[in-house]
Parts: C-alpha cells; sequence; structure tokens
C-alpha cells in the first residue's frame, strides 16, 4: 500500500470539515482567509525558518519555500502574520514539527510531502476562490518540486499526525469564524 493510500482516510477528513468546504467553494470571508494564511505561515515557518536555522534542514528544491508568497498575500489583505490571528492548533502543529528527532530525516520529510504537496495539488483548487492573488499557490518549476518531495522517504504515522493537526486546524478555524460572527 502506498502512502496515499494509506492517508486517504484522514485526508478526506481534512477536506471534509466545514471551513475546507468554504474554503473550496469561495464561501470565506477575508478574516477567515487571513487566519488561514497564518495558519499556513507558522507551519511553514517552522519548516523553512526555524528549521533551517535551528535544525539544519532545508526543503527539498528551493522554489518550495512559501513564507514570503504567504506574506504577500497577507499584504493583499493589509495584514501581516499575527499569531494573534492564529489558531492554536496551528501553533501546536509547527511546535511538533520543530519538536521533531532532527536525526530522524523520514520525520521531517513526512512534514514536506504533507504540507507542500498539499499546496502544490490543492492549491489550484483553492487559488481558484480566494480573496488574494493566490501567491502561496503558486510555484515555479512545479515538476521539479514535486519530483523532489516524491523521492523523499517518508515516515506514514508522521503523515498521519500532520493530517490530524490539519483536521484540527480547520476545525479551530471553522470555530474562530463562528466566534467572531456572534460577536
Amino acid at each position: 500500500m502506498n502512502i496515499r493510500e494509506e492517508t486517504k482516510e484522514l485526508h478526506d477528513l481534512v477536506e471534509e470539515t466545514t471551513f475546507a468546504l468554504r474554503l473550496l467553494n469561495g464561501e470565506t470571508t477575508d478574516m477567515d482567509y487571513v487566519r488561514y494564511l497564518n495558519a499556513q505561515y507558522v507551519i511553514f515557518e517552522a519548516i523553512e525558518v526555524f528549521g533551517e536555522v535551528y535544525r539544519g534542514y532545508k526543503i527539498p528544491h528551493s522554489s518550495l519555500a512559501r513564507c514570503d508568497s504567504i506574506v504577500k498575500d497577507l499584504e493583499t489583505l493589509g495584514k501581516i502574520p499575527s499569531i494573534f490571528d492564529t489558531p492554536k492548533s496551528a501553533i501546536r502543529y509547527s511546535n511538533y514539527i520543530l519538536g521533531e528527532d532532527e536525526d530522524d530525516t523520514e520525520s521531517l520529510n513526512s512534514h514536506f510531502y504533507l504540507n507542500y504537496l498539499g499546496m502544490v495539488f490543492g492549491g489550484s483548487i483553492i487559488a481558484k476562490n480566494i480573496p488574494t492573488p493566490g501567491h502561496m499557490y503558486k510555484f515555479k518549476d512545479r515538476q521539479e518540486c514535486i519530483r523532489s518531495i516524491r523521492d523523499l522517504t517518508l515516515n506514514t504515522e508522521k503523515v498521519k499526525q500532520g493530517f490530524r493537526y490539519h483536521i484540527d486546524i480547520m476545525e479551530e478555524l471553522e470555530e474562530m469564524r463562528t466566534n467572531a460572527s456572534v460577536e
């Protein structure tokens, strides 16, 4: 069984969350999307910035880097990355990424696989219905980026745990949306 088959159930659960369905259907407000971008920013920051500086690991292809793209998208909405508008579950996931054993390459590769391939493939669908130019979903050397990730050795359990975090993030984003509309 391959990684896609082994993680399909959790992948589907992420896509079936109310917030993910809103995102896919273009039913998010600008603030919903800001929160989503902030969640993505802390995850990619953990992988790209802190991971490289403090752990010495690098993303598999330089064109995969997302932090600057996310900042550009936030700027089009008049925002900058902010911890105040970020789901706590995204922060927990970034802490999980940073807590990985630096010698466990398969675990780190698993976060590359889950987060970057999600942007490469799912992003083209999401980008059609968002309130920004979708810089986060635009990749130079797209096929090379995909190939660089597919060549990695992965830890299936780490990918599954990452999906569980993404489910939590989507659920919290929906809760933040609901709480904001009540206030």
